[in-house]
């Protein structure tokens, strides 16, 4: 497996992959790790817009977003992990954490890879000071990993969504990141 970062080229991959990736999202007994609906499960044009206006923006840019792609010696995409900033300006020294990875890929160490190489970016860059997650609360593996690597829970929203009739939580996690040089 290969991570290198991704740029307006690989947008249309991306897209193409995500939406593989949203099919899984808790089929055949397989964890809810979007809060979406299974009848919502694409990649809307507002996200591809998202991800591909920031690519492309400045870091200073409240759209700003770094994405990395982990692709297989084919070359195709089987896991991303992305950065981007909040919404509010005055979060700045935060970044928002989102990944994946494809079904096909798991149990391979490629999901703590991707998070180890958002990780070592957030600890090189001077304005990053926290790193953050949000989780839903029924996706075991993934709390289990960002525990791993040293995330702590912040807290817990009980009934956070509805999704298809069912009640679930989201989990909060962050890590401090600390600055070389």
């Amino acid at each position: 497996m290969k991570i290198e970062d991704a740029g307006s080229e690989d947008m249309a991959a991306l897209f193409a992959y995500l939406n593989r990736q949203l099919e899984e999202n808790g089929a055949e007994g397989g964890a809810l790790f979007q809060p979406l609906s299974r009848d919502e499960c694409v990649v809307s044009d507002y996200l591809k817009k998202r991800f591909s206006d920031g690519v492309l923006a400045d870091r200073e840019s409240s759209n700003w977003r770094k994405v990395w792609l982990a692709k297989n010696s084919s070359g195709n995409i089987v896991g991303h992990i992305d950065l981007r900033h909040y919404a509010d300006e005055h979060c700045r020294h935060r970044v928002l954490l989102g990944m994946g990875v494809d079904r096909a890929a798991r149990r391979q160490g490629l999901g703590e890879s991707l998070l180890t190489t958002a990780i070592a970016f957030c600890q090189n860059d001077e304005k990053t000071k926290w790193l953050d997650l949000n989780v839903i609360g029924c996706n075991e593996k993934a709390i289990t990993l960002y525990r791993k690597l040293g995330f702590e829970q912040l807290g817990e929203i009980s009934d956070y969504y509805r999704i298809d009739g069912q009640s679930y939580s989201e989990l909060t996690f962050t890590l401090p990141t600390c600055h070389k040089g």
